[in-house]
């Protein structure tokens, strides 16, 4: 869906390199993260695994209400994150890229996920959709 979304957003060159700069993780997360491939001929997405030993400016955990309220995505997650809890803080080391959780609490079946401990959070209080 999020792929999906931000190639709407976006064409040509600039779709294409975000595309090759864009990596997946999602169920079954075995896998590891994804690289995102489009087919300019028939404009379908599909994934290939990714390097193992790439380096990232930016993870953003999507759903993470849901991520974090199962004990096995949250494991299986969090040995991709857990080097990057020193990223979430207001001013991280350099070199370490910025970590996100985007979740939403009402979406969630477990209104106390377990999230990483001593993340600085901020609610968002209005909706606005375009």
């Amino acid at each position: 869906f999020v792929v999906k979304w931000l190639c709407t957003r976006c064409e040509g060159e600039v779709q294409k390199r975000m595309l090759e700069r864009l990596r997946l993780l999602y169920q079954p997360c075995d896998a590891g993260p994804r690289v995102v491939k489009l087919d300019d001929v028939r404009g379908w997405l599909s994934t290939e695994p990714a390097p193992t030993d790439e380096k990232h400016d930016m993870i953003v955990i999507d759903e993470g209400h849901h991520v974090y309220s199962d004990e096995s995505v949250r494991g299986t997650v969090e040995k991709y994150t857990a080097p990057l809890l020193a990223s979430s803080r207001p001013d991280p080391p350099r070199g370490f890229p910025r970590f996100l959780i985007l979740s939403d609490v009402s979406q969630s079946y477990d209104l106390n996920p377990q999230y990483p401990a001593d993340l600085p959070e901020v609610r968002l209080t209005e909706v606005v959709r375009s």
